[in-house]
């Protein structure tokens, strides 16, 4: 099988960069990583069928038709874990490897999900924690990217 793409542990403060809000001002930035980030990734993306992080093989949902296990469900934690019921679940529909161009060793792994409505077309067994999912009502968000770092596979 050809290499698959992994994310280091140097890339978590990366993730944690490319997400901050605001734009940095380009004279105060004395730092190679920001200013690599100011200037925006490669036009030209590689995309990817496979990506093990997290200790987690996923697939997207192309790349499973025909396999005897399914590799393309995500979950994305709620920003309070004692929140189990407010956790996103989606499958993964593409996996977009950005390579930043002032510094080659910089990249960014997205996933690009679609999403259950997490208020109606969703349900949890309490005793197994088993998640039913319906896709038959996507969340209509205009956001369907996730860092690869925040995925957990279900």
């Amino acid at each position: 099988m050809a290499h698959k793409p992994s994310e280091s542990s140097d890339c978590i403060c990366h993730s944690l960069i490319f997400v901050t809000k605001g734009e940095p001002k380009l004279q105060i930035i004395k730092d190679g990583l920001l200013k690599s980030l100011y200037w925006r990734p490669e036009q030209l993306v590689k995309t990817w069928p496979c990506y093990f992080v997290n200790g987690f093989n996923f697939h997207t949902e192309d790349y499973n038709v025909g396999k005897s296990t399914i590799n393309c469900g995500v979950r994305v934690k709620s920003s309070s874990y004692r929140d189990r019921d407010n956790d996103f679940y989606g499958m993964l529909e593409e996996i977009i490897d950005l390579d930043y161009p002032l510094n080659n060793d910089l990249h960014v792994v997205l996933f690009k999900c679609r999403w259950v409505d997490p208020t109606r077309r969703m349900k949890v067994n309490p005793h197994y924690h088993l998640v039913d999912m319906n896709f038959k009502r996507v969340y209509q968000k205009d956001e369907p990217f996730i860092l690869a770092r925040q995925a957990v596979q279900v």
